[in-house]
């Protein structure tokens, strides 16, 4: 045997674990990334769905409340309630606002109050449909605006239970 170079070298094995090394961390680092960035996507997908969710409630709600400011004129001018959310279309015609704009939303349905002078809070107005996240958005004699289920609101409203 000569004294000559052996063909396996020391420095080229560690040369080739570094390389392993760094492209395995590499490999890990981008699995992370992308790992995190679908994360990332599905509550930005989750985060935009609730936002639609609650803008719809809020332009329904602006919808009651501009209907609600509608009836205050007609009793400063009448000195009662209207008869029915047709007597109030004759003053705005815009049939966005006497619907609830959920793709699911309904018509809002119009219990005029008896009295105007009563100091008990009653439901005026409410949507028959659950469609607020299972709530049911609702206006009272006061001008508050609320949500309730649709079993609690069958509590409150007469013949609600008798409809389909």
């Amino acid at each position: 045997m000569t004294g000559g170079r052996s063909k396996f070298r020391k420095g080229r094995v560690i040369d080739t674990l570094f390389i392993l090394l760094v492209l395995g961390g590499l490999g890990y680092g981008v699995y992370w990334i992308i790992k995190a960035g679908g994360k990332a996507t599905e509550q930005y997908g989750t985060a935009m769905v609730n936002t639609q969710n609650k803008s719809m409630t809020l332009v329904c709600q602006s919808n009651m409340r501009s209907l609600f400011q509608m009836m205050q004129v007609e009793v400063a001018s009448e000195g009662k309630y209207p008869e029915s959310l047709a007597d109030l279309k004759s003053q705005v015609s815009d049939s966005r606002l006497y619907h609830c704009p959920d793709p699911n939303g309904s018509d809002y349905v119009y219990l005029p109050p008896r009295r105007i002078d009563s100091d008990t809070p009653t439901i005026i107005l409410y949507e028959p449909s659950p469609v607020h996240n299972g709530q049911c958005n609702i206006l009272l004699s006061t001008g508050e605006l609320g949500q309730m289920s649709l079993e609690e609101l069958k509590k409150y409203v007469p013949g609600l239970a008798a409809k389909p």
